[in-house]
């Protein structure tokens, strides 16, 4: 059955929290004990058990040579400037620059909260939203369809990104990975291009992810694993629950009581607060 996402904002950060940490938007980006500062914050503004970061989902992009840009309205960075112009450009980067400010902060802000004492959840963005982050999206799709090989080299880069920002996120303290494709789901590319591509790609990508994780979870999207479903690339199991947790009480419980559990889905990481429907979350067995 297909996620219904409800599209929860609960990243938007309430002005009394930013002017009691007299922070700007850059030091939410940039500053790594000031996001995990904020990090604290928002997890009791929200009454949740889990700290999350980062507070933007560029930060592979810009540690790949995207520039961004922050806005007075909202906390997200958006893309400002593309790395990759013409799609020959591929062939010029180089791997995820992990001293670029955003991805070693968010890094750093993960060591941070692991010494507060908080349960660390850091967001990791999958390699179809990332890859569209460097290009727009009329070079993307074309390139998808008639550059094979240069795109091949492109997921190439940003998958070994990925596991290595998996592998310092851990080694930080991080225990629960979350992950998400957006740009990649089935209703956005569509069936064929899924099956080909974007699936097969997902599924690579976590299984590796898996074995980096040490008593780590991954908690992937759950557009994300409804579509690894529904594409044939993944079926979920339940696990059953003590009534009255939370959702992020849940994930907690999970990492603690089953360990053999590493991938979880069919949920969202932003309801954390809030009850687990029927005491019962789902573990993603990839295929």
């Amino acid at each position: 059955m297909e996620f219904i996402c409800s599209n929860d904002d609960n990243e938007s950060i309430p002005e009394k929290i930013r002017e009691k940490l007299e922070l700007t938007f850059e030091d939410i980006h940039y500053d790594g004990y000031k996001m995990a500062l904020l990090s604290q914050n928002m997890k009791l503004y929200n009454k949740d058990t889990i700290c999350r970061v980062p507070f933007s989902n560029t930060v592979e992009a810009e540690s790949l040579g995207a520039g961004v840009k922050f806005s007075k309205e909202c906390v997200q960075a958006r893309i400002r400037k593309y790395r990759i112009n013409v799609i020959k450009d591929v062939y010029g980067l180089k791997e995820m620059d992990f001293e670029a400010k955003s991805i070693w902060s968010t890094i750093k802000a993960v060591g941070y909260l692991k010494v507060m004492g908080e349960t660390v959840c850091i967001q990791v963005e999958g390699p179809f939203t990332i890859a569209s982050q460097l290009m727009d999206s009329a070079l993307f799709y074309k390139s998808l369809l008639k550059e094979k090989e240069a795109m091949e080299y492109l997921f190439g880069i940003i998958q070994a990104g990925i596991l290595k920002y998996v592998e310092f996120a851990v080694s930080s303290g991080a225990s629960i990975i979350s992950y998400a494709d957006p740009a990649g789901t089935l209703d956005i590319v569509g069936p064929g291009m899924y099956k080909k591509s974007s699936g097969p790609i997902n599924c690579s990508m976590l299984k590796k992810i898996t074995d980096k994780l040490g008593n780590a979870v991954v908690h992937v999207c759950g557009r994300t694993s409804s579509s690894l479903e529904m594409g044939g690339f993944a079926v979920k199991h339940p696990i059953s629950l003590k009534a009255g947790q939370s959702y992020s009480e849940g994930i907690i419980e999970i990492i603690t009581k089953c360990p053999e559990t590493k991938l979880l889905g069919n949920g969202c990481i932003k309801r954390g607060p809030m009850n687990v429907r029927e005491n019962i979350m789902w573990a993603l067995e990839i295929k």
